[in-house]
């Protein structure tokens, strides 16, 4: 843009020129407006020069003057002298601008910045103290649950001071605490759980201490300790597991060994695979021993049959239909208790012969008592 006082080129948008120092009431002239404007004022200085070196000229008597061309270095220096007059003007002219228009201002915007220096300084200090605060805050209450974690505090002392910390009404920080006391409640079961365990492990009470041991939180300064007493609790349930299933099988209680081993399983599961090794010796005792009791049962009921016990028969075939489910038994059963009441009622019948009623009711008795279909044996008593 140009100058509307002297038609020089200044910077676009510019409030005063920096040349003249005129203000500028329309910042968007044109190329055009600023060159005529330059060119008229270029004219009034040559028109200014040329009446003032006429002056000058007629006052001094200096008539070299009128001709340039005769002492050129002479007109050359008097143009220096007037050039460095206007520069001069210039200069005064622009300090009077800056002094009128922006020295002015300068105090104004050194409180202003200064004022908002201050503020900042203010609020950024509000701010760290109150970050402070909250952490001075947070690690009181950290260092409440560490003392109860090493046995310096009891549950209830703990708790109170908790409850004594002042938080300032701060969501953040009751949150905080909340958290804390949440901990502490965990904290302070998992201490009853390893005290309970080791009383336990002192008794023999393996398999009481092992889930005790196992509820033992990471936090928990008896972690460590509890982690290598779950280890050795388990190995030694284990073993005693071991000998009770012996002891079991010694004495033929299958059923108890095999409840046994399935306790142990929710017991000890990492153990599992121990626990169905058991589980197939016990299956295979088991086995063994159901097939030496058919074979005995089998011999001892032929031999009773034989001898006319009928009743211990029967009392065989009996227990093999218990132990194996096998119908083929009762059939047997049926046999046995047919040639039995076959038996009784040709005794019966010896005993009437000779008249002994007695007897012959006397023999009727255990045979009705035992056999199932006994309508015989009744008709033979009337």
């Amino acid at each position: 843009m140009y100058c509307t006082n002297c038609g020089k080129q200044i910077i676009d948008y510019s409030v005063f020129c920096e040349f003249c120092g005129a203000k500028q009431e329309n910042n968007n002239v044109s190329d055009a407006s600023g060159e005529k404007k330059q060119q008229q004022k270029v004219n009034e200085d040559i028109a200014g020069f040329s009446n003032n070196n006429s002056k000058f000229i007629h006052n001094t008597g200096d008539s070299d003057l009128l001709e340039p061309n005769k002492n050129k270095s002479r007109n050359e220096d008097y143009i220096m002298d007037i050039n460095s007059n206007v520069n001069e003007k210039s200069d005064s002219f622009k300090n009077n601008i800056f002094n009128k228009y922006i020295k002015k201002d300068l105090p104004t915007k050194k409180i202003i910045i200064l004022s908002s220096v201050v503020i900042a300084l203010i609020i950024f200090s509000l701010i760290a103290v109150f970050t402070i605060q909250n952490f001075n805050i947070k690690k009181d209450i950290d260092y409440v649950v560490e003392r109860f974690n090493k046995d310096e505090i009891d549950y209830n002392k703990a708790i109170n001071s908790l409850n004594n910390i002042n938080c300032h009404e701060r969501d953040s920080l009751i949150q905080y605490r909340n958290s804390a006391v949440s901990r502490l409640d965990k904290l302070n079961n998992s201490k009853k759980a390893y005290a309970s365990a080791q009383a336990c492990m002192e008794s023999g009470k393996y398999d009481e201490a092992i889930p005790l041991l196992a509820s033992v939180t990471k936090d928990d300064l008896n972690y460590q300790n509890a982690q290598t007493y779950l280890s050795e609790s388990r190995q030694k349930y284990l073993d005693s597991v071991n000998n009770l299933v012996k002891k079991y099988i010694s004495n033929n209680d299958y059923e108890l060994a095999l409840n046994l081993c399935e306790q142990a399983k929710q017991i000890i599961p990492d153990n599992v695979d121990d626990i169905d090794i058991l589980i197939t010796e016990i299956e295979e005792a088991q086995e063994l021993y159901y097939e030496e009791q058919i074979k005995t049962l089998e011999e001892s009921a032929k031999v009773n049959y034989e001898n006319g016990d009928y009743s211990a028969a029967i009392n065989d075939y009996q227990n093999l239909y218990n132990m194996t489910g096998d119908d083929s038994y009762n059939i047997t059963i049926e046999s046995v208790e047919y040639d039995w009441s076959n038996a009784v009622i040709s005794a019966a019948e010896e005993q009437l012969a000779e008249e002994k009623y007695d007897a012959a009711i006397e023999l009727l008795k255990e045979p009705k008592r035992s056999i199932s279909n006994n309508s015989a044996i009744t008709e033979e008593e009337k």
